[in-house]
């Protein structure tokens, strides 16, 4: 069975309205995209560097609670409609292979550069990413980057000396819970940030390991718990031996 539409841009425009900003939007990209609609005009197969995405244009009531704002500051009552980016049953795949998953986020990037949008929203981490930094971060990682994790996970942080992830295990079947050892949040996170990277780059943690931190003595300590679904790491530095 196809997941549902991970990706979705938010406009205030009405439905007509946003489809035809993006017909006439794409039409300028020349050969990079190529469309194809059915003919209500509201759903598309995008081909996208050889690969086909579905994008289909719905309505949008403009409730859309429970979203944790990127870099944005976002009036969702005003919503009228959003677009909706999903893999074409050629590229589905469970669990997704990064390079079709990185399409549709370029996919997404680039429709943001010509549209109006008021969010993007990657559902799996119930994120919702100002627009402007949703195009930069997902860029950079095609190009090469760091994995966007700000735009893509969710980091919480509820009192308790850890930081859990939520959306991770979208990628990988795995969460991570970082202990923080004294960490101010700031210094956890760029630790963090990095095991998430490595996990959403190169697949699933799948034993017991010890890594160089951050810092020349530190070391992160790695290990696995409930069915292998939470990935655990701890922290110390020789110092502490």
């Amino acid at each position: 069975m196809m997941r549902s539409a991970p990706l979705l841009l938010l406009s205030k425009q009405e439905k007509h309205a946003l489809s035809e900003s993006l017909q006439d939007g794409i039409a300028g990209y020349g050969d990079l995209f190529f469309m194809k609609p059915d003919h209500s005009g509201e759903r598309f197969e995008v081909n996208y560097c050889g690969a086909r995405f579905l994008c289909e244009i719905t309505q949008s009531d403009g409730n859309h609670v429970g979203l944790k704002q990127i870099m944005l500051n976002a009036d969702f009552p005003a919503v009228r409609s959003a677009i909706e980016l999903n893999f074409s049953a050629t590229v589905a795949t469970d669990p997704p292979v990064l390079p079709i998953v990185t399409g549709l986020l370029s996919v997404g990037a680039k429709l943001a550069e010509f549209l109006e949008l008021s969010a993007v929203v990657w559902r799996p981490a119930k994120l919702a990413s100002g627009p402007d930094f949703f195009i930069r971060s997902i860029g950079s990682f095609a190009s090469g980057g760091a994995f966007p994790a700000l735009s893509l996970v969710r980091f919480i942080n509820e009192g308790a000396g850890a930081i859990r992830t939520s959306g991770l295990s979208w990628f990988s079947g795995q969460e991570i819970e970082f202990e923080m050892s004294g960490l101010d949040e700031k210094a956890a996170m760029r630790r963090i940030v990095r095991v998430v990277h490595d996990i959403a780059v190169n697949g699933p943690v799948v034993e017991e390991v010890e890594v160089g931190g951050l810092e020349p003595n530190e070391k992160l300590h790695i290990s696995l718990s409930a069915g292998r679904s939470l990935v655990r790491v701890g922290i110390s530095s020789n110092t502490d031996l």
